[in-house]
């Protein structure tokens, strides 16, 4: 009998270092992509240049395009909510504060804002499933339920600055159409741009990118 009870203990012991260790592993692993994604959507946010949260979702724009592309690439699967949604809004007593879409959450950020820029949230979710490690458990105690699941999900919070820019209504009339180095993305292909006495003038790329024409130069430093 001592026996017996001294095994069913060691058991018991090697089946939560297997939880601990498989768990750690996939939560790492998991986290590591929703911060890359998350970083990827503060880029996105900040080049583009998005004033309005809700034109992510709006079917005029591209933006749900270049997520997807970046959802599809991590191979990212969670949902807006409970029901399976993939895209969705968050409402306020003022209205629309926020979108998800395909799990990635853009909220504006009213708690830190100023006169010169808009602040969001960019909120992704590592999730972890052990599902399997249930079957393991069952095996030591009748009663576990091996149908239910070891899950649960982390949250990421990052925060993207979008400028509020007096030359947003500036027309784009200079017809641009060679590459010009800008200053972090290497050589870039510019089509038109706002005339350079404009402040904080403003260039538009050949993917629709709007970047800001000091940061363009023919330099060698692209070569």
């Amino acid at each position: 009998m001592r026996d017996a009870f001294g095994g069913v203990f060691m058991m018991r012991l090697m089946l939560v270092f297997i939880v601990v260790f498989v768990g750690f592993g996939a939560i790492s692993l998991n986290y590591a992509k929703a911060f890359r994604i998350k970083n990827k959507v503060i880029d996105l946010i900040e080049q583009q240049q998005i004033k309005n949260v809700t034109d992510i979702l709006t079917s005029t724009k591209n933006y749900t395009n270049n997520l997807d592309k970046i959802i599809d690439n991590a191979n990212y699967t969670i949902d807006c909510d409970n029901s399976g949604s993939k895209q969705i809004t968050i409402k306020e007593d003022d209205g629309i504060i926020g979108v998800c879409y395909r799990g990635i959450t853009i909220t504006i950020n009213n708690s830190h804002k100023d006169s010169d820029n808009i602040y969001y949230n960019v909120i992704t979710y590592g999730g972890w499933n052990l599902n399997f490690l249930n079957m393991i458990l069952a095996l030591g105690d009748k009663k576990q339920n091996s149908n239910s699941l070891l899950s649960g999900r982390w949250r990421i919070t990052g925060e993207a600055k979008v400028r509020k820019l007096d030359s947003d209504s500036a027309p784009y009339s200079t017809t641009i159409s060679d590459k010009r180095c800008h200053r972090t993305r290497g050589w870039v292909m510019v089509t038109k741009c706002q005339p350079h006495n404009t402040i904080d003038a403003q260039c538009m790329l050949d993917d629709g990118t709007r970047v800001y024409l000091k940061d363009l130069s023919y330099s060698a430093w692209c070569n």
